[in-house]
Parts: structure tokens; C-alpha cells; sequence
């Protein structure tokens, strides 16, 4: 109807442009009249006056011909997969030429049919003018637990003339419970969304330097904000940029740019190849608030996680995978020679470099041995990747190096505080020291050589956290009294104190602690606030008050430059590692690392990133968050092991 409107409005402006355009040649017609009675005048006393040329009547411009009207086609299967990419073409009837003067308007919608009644089922598809045909390709999956739909094709050409196509469609139920996020919720798909360019034009390739960034916009496609007004700016993205030789994390901004209409999203990469641009969608309401805001949403695209089992293809916005292309530059070069990392080392411009099975680790990609822990994953597969920084290169100590290093640098102690992502870091120095315990432990205390010590705590109270028993930070600081790291209390009492609070024996602690008698601080303490756990259990202004009573207690310690504490950022959250908690997202975790980074540092807490070396890789992590499991009777997880030796 509006496209009629227009045309009608265009058809009375055509019209009166002819109307003056006759006008105006009635006026020149009679200007050259007057000016041939001027000139008979001037020669009236001639004997042989001239003669008056014949008048010719004025002639209107000839209308441009507009195109008629096409006849279409639809080009669909009858039988598709619930949940499955579709791939449907609609055709024209005429030229390419003809196709594009008809300024042509494509609606898409589907109906479900049930018991034989149709339901509206209607949502924005977004389509694609093929470069070389006059064709439509349409992508699109079907996300809800009917088995038969009609789809409707609604085109309407230049001259309003309107034609609808009906198909009917059998969709099969999924092989994978991989539907479950889209058939709870009416949100859009990843399909919905479009990487452009700063020319907001579809990317279809890039073509760059060796050392050069690129940056694109991810834009919901036409008609997704009508139908989805809240949803679609509260979205979150994930990418990388994958070749067969390296793997590389990219940067996606979490929060909706109004001034770009979209989400934008840049990487770097500093190896020539050829890439494939990936982009997925990860998450709707990714920031909101356990008990206060609208649940977020895992949206249907990830891994094979154990707890949403789904196709990493589904994820995949419009025109996702990109081809991109790294050329050789002629001013950025790749260091040959690099020192070894500190623990400072700025891991955001790190990749991951394929070293064959077969090839021991070479500076600048690695030095020791890494085999087998960081060719195995948890899965019993074999992997070739290894991290590597642009400028720095990771040493994979031995057992005795470890021993001799701890003792050249007087480190006596390390106490390592956390939940299970953080517990991995501990469970690969078991490993490296013969420790075979794959349990899922709360608590370890193990003497490794007779001059160093492990220990790990998990803060206990995270057990029965719920909206009603909130975190408690004087609870856990029983647990940092324990090991003087805030007052120096016997180990008695505090046993006593977390038994009385935390309930041994009611559920919240489910194994012995066999506490010693401190009398001395750790050498070195890593912690971080539980991630996890506080990521689906507590708000976000709980959490900075937390953060808020760590500095405001460990200040005056961590400052003392004898004893050094580190903030450890956990590997990149993919998606909940299980039911109920659902407020575990990459966004959530993200805000929570990035505040405790910059706000601790003026204690003298360092950062350590294990956030940028697993931002691409979902395919290591099995559950979504873990990116270590048993087999073989011990922890396996190539990427696990890798974050163990960059700490």
C-alpha cells in the first residue's frame, strides 16, 4: 500500500511536469509569432515581403517507458531441519536490468500450520540481490516446535502490483537439542544481524596489511528493530579470525553503538593468510542482574557443550564467514628475536600459532617441552596450536624447573583462591608433580618438594548463595585469616569458625579440611572474586562492594612488596556450564575482570589474562566455561594447560 502511494504520488508529478512542459512550449510558440510580426513591420515598405514560416504545433515530451511488471518463482525445499539454515530463491522473469528499475519489495513471513489452521508466525529475513542473476537469496531457519509451515513470499514491483507465493514446508525435528534457547524465546536470530562496512555496505571480503586492524559494524538487517524493539540492542558477539596455520581472537564490543547502529567489532592480524571471518551470536541481555533483571539469553549457535548441545554454524550472522585476506606489508615485519614472557606481558595481541605434532617448540613460537599435556585435549583428541604473543615467547617448564625456578626466586608458598574455573590452575601443577587427583576438589594442600607448597580454597559460602542467603564478604574473611593474609588468627579458631558458619556436614563443604597452624603468609596469593559463581549468584553493585572490602583490608599487605598477589581473569565463558545459571555470561564476566583490573592495581594486585588466549577458543572449552576434564585418570585440556604456563 505505501509503495501505491508513492507511485500514484510520482504518476501526479510526471503529469504536471508534462502539463508545464506544454505550457512553456505555448509561450515559446507564441514569443516566435511576435517576434515574426516585429520582422514583417521593420520590412513592411518591401516589395516582396517575407513570408511567415508555418507554425508547427507544440509536441509534449514522449514518457519514459517504464518496465512492466515481472512474474516470479520460489525455489524452496519441502523438507528442512528444525532449526537448520534454509536456503530459498526467488526469481524474476526478466533481465537483471529489468529486475532492478522495478525497485522490487520483498516480504517473507511463514505461518505455522496447527490442526490446519494457520498462526501467524512472522519475522524479518533478511535477503541478498545475487551480483550476477535476478535472483533473491534468502536466508533463514525455523525455530519453533511445529513440524509444518506455509511460507509467503509477498513481492510487490514498481507499479504496486502485488504477488503472493505460498509453499508448504515439513520441518523435522532436530538432531541435536541444540533449539531449546529459540523455542523459549521470541528473540532474533543471528541470521538478523549483518557485519558492514564504513560505507554501510555488506561485507563480502577484506583485504589487508600484515600488522593492520579493520573494524566493521554488526547492524540488525531491515525490519529486526520493529520486531524486536528491546532485543536487539541488548545483544552480545563473539569473533575471530581462523586460517589453517592460526587462530586469532578478536575484539567485540559489548554494548550497542547508536551513533553507528550497531555493534562494533575489530581485529588485528599480523601473519599472512587467508582467514575466514567468523562472527557469532552469543547472547541477548548479556549485563542484566541475577533476581532483578530479564534472564539472558544463550542464543542457538556455540559448540557441542554438554549443557546446550548446538551448531556453531547457527550462530553465524547473515553474511558470516568472511574471507580475509592478509597480504604481505612492506613496513611491518614479525620479530624473530623476542624475549621471554613476564607475567606483565600484554596477551590482547597473542594468537595461536599451529606447530605440526612432530616439531619440538623453536623462540620466537615456544621453548620446552609440550607434549602431551598441550597436545591433548580433554576429549583425547590431538591439537597443534600454541599461544604466541607478538613479542614474547612462553617457556613450558618441567617438573624440575619449576622446583628450581621457585627456589632461585624464594617462593615457598603459593595459595591459590577461586571456584573451578581457577581450580584448573592448580590441577595442571598436580599433574606436572604426579598428583593424579581428577576430583572435583574444594580444597588441596600439598607439599611438592620439601621447600614448596600448593594450596587452593574454594570460597565455601558460594554453595548456598541464592536471593534470599546473600555473599557475606566477613564469611570470607575467615578464609583469609586463615592464611594471614588480613589478621593473624590460629587455625584452630578459624576451623572452628567456618564450621560453625559455612555447616560442615550440611551440604556446603563436602570434603575434610585438614587445616594447619599458619604462622607465615603465602608467598604469593592469585585469587579473583569466584567469576563463576558471582556472575550468576550476585549483582553487580554486590560485586564492587566486594571488591571494595578487598582493597579497603589487603591494602597495606599487598603493597608490601615481599608478598605479591595476583588477580587471576579465568578462561572466556562460552556459555553456562550448566542449568540454573543462566546469568553467567562472556559480558558479566568481562565487566567484573575489567573493574578488578584497573581498581586493584593501586594496592599493587597484578593482572593475569587468561581471557584473551580462550576468546577463540570455544571449541576447547566442554562444557562452555571449563576448559579442563579428566582422562586417563588425570586432568587433560590443551588449552587449560597452556593458561597454566602463561601464569
Amino acid at each position: 500500500l505505501e509503495l501505491s502511494k508513492i507511485i500514484e504520488t510520482l504518476n501526479k508529478k510526471f503529469e504536471q511536469l508534462i502539463s508545464q512542459n506544454e505550457n512553456n512550449n505555448n509561450q515559446i510558440e507564441a514569443l516566435k509569432n511576435q517576434i515574426s510580426d516585429i520582422k514583417l513591420k521593420i520590412n513592411s515598405n518591401s516589395q516582396q515581403p517575407a513570408q511567415q514560416p508555418a507554425q508547427q504545433p507544440a509536441q509534449p515530451p514522449r514518457p519514459v517507458r517504464l518496465p512492466e511488471s515481472l512474474d516470479w518463482s520460489v525455489d524452496i525445499p519441502s523438507q528442512v531441519v528444525q532449526c537448520e539454515r534454509i536456503n530459498a530463491q526467488i526469481t524474476s522473469s526478466g533481465s537483471r536490468e529489468d529486475f532492478l528499475s522495478n525497485k522490487v519489495s520483498v516480504l517473507l513471513n511463514w505461518h505455522r500450520l496447527v490442526d490446519g489452521f494457520e498462526v501467524p508466525f512472522s519475522r524479518p529475513i533478511p535477503t541478498q540481490l545475487s551480483n550476477e542473476k535476478n535472483i533473491y537469496s534468502i536466508l533463514f531457519s525455523l525455530d519453533s516446535n511445529t513440524i509444518d509451515y506455509l511460507f509467503i513470499v509477498r513481492i510487490t514491483d514498481y507499479f504496486g502490483k502485488t504477488q503472493v507465493i505460498t509453499r508448504k514446508i515439513k520441518a523435522t525435528p532436530a538432531s541435536e537439542d541444540s533449539c531449546t534457547p529459540l523455542l523459549q524465546h521470541n528473540t532474533p536470530q543471528a541470521l538478523h544481524y549483518v557485519a558492514i562496512d564504513s560505507n554501510e555496505k555488506k561485507i563480502d571480503s577484506i583485504n589487508i596489511e600484515a600488522g593492520k586492524s579493520f573494524t566493521v559494524i554488526v547492524r540488525p538487517v531491515p525490519g529486526v528493530k520493529e520486531f524486536f524493539p528491546e532485543t536487539y540492542k541488548n545483544a552480545s558477539f563473539n569473533a575471530k579470525l581462523v586460517s589453517e596455520n592460526y587462530v586469532v581472537g578478536c575484539n567485540s564490543n559489548y554494548f550497542y553503538n547508536f551513533a553507528l547502529d550497531g555493534y562494533e567489532i575489530s581485529c588485528t592480524a599480523f601473519d599472512v593468510a587467508k582467514y575466514s571471518f567468523e562472527i557469532s551470536l552469543t547472547w541477548f541481555y548479556p549485563f542484566s542482574n541475577p533476581y532483578q533483571d530479564i534472564q539472558p539469553i544463550l542464543t542457538s549457535g556455540h559448540a557441542n557443550f554438554h549443557f546446550v548441545r548446538s551448531n556453531y554454524q547457527r550462530s553465524m550472522i547473515f553474511n558470516s564467514p568472511i574471507t580475509v585476506n592478509v597480504q604481505p606489508s612492506l613496513t611491518f615485519k614479525l620479530p624473530t628475536t623476542v624475549p621471554q614472557c613476564k607475567s606483565a606481558t600484554d596477551l590482547s595481541n597473542g594468537r595461536w600459532v599451529k606447530l605440526p605434532i612432530e616439531k619440538d617448540c623453536e623462540i620466537p613460537i615456544c621453548k620446552g617441552e609440550r607434549k602431551p599435556r598441550l597436545t591433548q585435549n580433554w576429549d583425547g583428541s590431538t591439537q597443534e596450536l600454541v599461544f604466541v604473543p607478538l613479542d614474547c615467547y612462553f617457556k613450558f617448564y618441567s617438573k624440575q624447573e619449576i622446583t628450581t625456578c621457585a627456589k632461585q626466586l624464594n617462593i615457598n608458598w603459593i595459595h591459590v583462591m577461586g571456584d573451578s574455573q581457577t581450580r584448573e590452575l592448580i590441577a595442571n601443577i598436580m599433574n606436572i608433580f604426579g598428583y593424579n587427583d581428577h576430583t572435583k576438589f574444594h580444597f588441596a594442600d600439598l607439599q611438592l618438594t620439601n621447600d614448596f607448597r600448593i594450596s587452593f580454597e574454594f570460597y565455601h559460602q558460594m554453595v548456598g548463595i541464592s536471593k534470599t542467603r546473600p555473599r557475606i564478604f566477613d564469611l570470607d574473611k575467615i578464609l583469609f585469616d586463615r592464611v594471614n593474609l588480613m589478621e593473624l588468627k590460629s587455625a584452630s579458631k578459624v576451623k572452628t569458625q567456618i564450621e560453625d558458619v559455612y555447616g560442615v556436614g550440611r551440604g556446603y563443604i563436602n570434603e575434610p579440611l585438614n587445616y594447619r597452624f599458619e604462622t607465615k603468609q603465602p608467598d604469593i596469593f592469585i585469587f579473583n572474586i569466584a567469576n563463576a559463581y558471582q556472575s550468576y549468584l550476585v549483582n553487580w553493585e554486590e560485586t564492587k562492594e566486594w571488591l571494595r572490602m578487598i582493597k579497603l583490608n589487603f591494602g597495606e599487605i599487598f603493597l608490601n612488596k615481599t608478598r605479591k598477589a595476583y588477580w587471576y581473569a579465568p578462561p572466556f565463558p562460552h556459555a553456562p556450564a550448566h542449568a540454573e545459571t543462566e546469568y553467567l555470561t562472556s559480558a558479566r564476566a568481562h565487566q567484573i575482570n575489567l573493574f578488578a583490573r584497573e581498581y586493584l592495581k593501586e594496592i599493587g594486585v597484578k593482572y593475569l589474562d587468561g581471557v584473551s588466549p580462550s576468546l577463540s577458543r570455544e571449541d576447547n572449552a566442554f562444557d562452555g566455561i571449563h576448559y579442563l576434564a579428566t582422562g586417563d585418570g588425570y586432568w587433560t585440556g590443551s588449552v587449560s594447560n597452556m593458561l597454566f604456563y602463561i601464569v
